[in-house]
């Protein structure tokens, strides 16, 4: 299973009910089919929204809704949007760790 690296928090707004939290991470050095996990369990108890796309612009992410709420096993999936087709999952092993990825998530 691949993850991503360590995140660096860019801005962060905190409110009553929950907080919105920007950061840019390196990409995996080996991506896993079905997404690699982004670990953001020291800034949220529960994960609700993630978006995000990557430095070079040929990537574009989703997060795995089934992961959602559990912040230590969030899943976001890469997607190669300079694919033949124009957006084939990112290929099992394939190494992102030269990109750089600008996320914003959103929980409690």
């Amino acid at each position: 299973m691949g993850s991503f690296a360590t995140p660096t928090v860019l801005s962060k707004i905190e409110g009553s009910n929950g907080r919105i939290i920007s950061f840019s991470v390196a990409g995996s050095g080996s991506y896993a089919t079905g997404g690699d996990t982004l670990d953001l369990s020291t800034y949220f108890a529960q994960v609700d929204v993630v978006v995000g796309s990557a430095d070079a612009g040929r990537y574009s992410t989703m997060l795995d809704r089934a992961s959602a709420g559990a912040p230590a096993t969030t899943k976001v999936l890469v997607y190669d949007a300079g694919a033949a087709d124009g957006g084939d999952e990112v290929a099992n092993t394939t190494s992102l760790s030269a990109q750089t990825f600008y996320f914003m998530a959103m929980g409690r």
